[in-house]
C-alpha cells in the first residue's frame, strides 16, 4: 500500500514475476495478474485483515518502530530494506 495511492482502496501483490493490485472492499483484482493459487491465498490472508487494511487506508497513521520498521498499529510492517529497495531501487546491502 503506498500513501499517494488513487482510489477505490486497494493494496499492491508481488509474487516473483507477477504484479497485481486487490481492491480491500471485495477483493477483487483490479490491475494486473497473479497465478490462482496465490491469489486465493491472498484473498483469505486479507480477508482476516479486511478492516485492519480497510483503516490503513483511511487513516494512514504508522510509526517507526525501535527497529526503523514502517509499523501500524494492527501489527502490519515494512522492513527497511523494502522501504530502501521501493526508494532506490536498489538492494540493501548491509556492510
Amino acid at each position: 500500500m503506498y500513501f499517494d495511492e488513487h482510489n477505490p482502496s486497494h493494496f499492491h501483490i508481488r509474487h516473483n514475476e507477477y504484479r497485481a493490485s486487490m481492491k480491500i472492499d471485495d477483493l477483487n483484482i483490479i490491475a494486473g495478474s497473479i497465478p490462482a493459487k496465490v491469489r486465493g491465498l491472498v484473498a483469505e490472508w486479507a480477508e482476516l485483515h479486511q478492516d485492519e487494511l480497510q483503516n490503513m487506508w483511511n487513516t494512514k497513521k504508522f510509526f517507526f518502530d525501535s527497529w526503523l520498521t514502517l509499523a501500524w498499529e494492527c501489527g502490519f510492517d515494512i522492513s527497511p530494506e523494502s522501504l530502501y529497495f521501493r526508494v532506490t531501487g536498489k538492494k540493501y546491502a548491509q556492510s
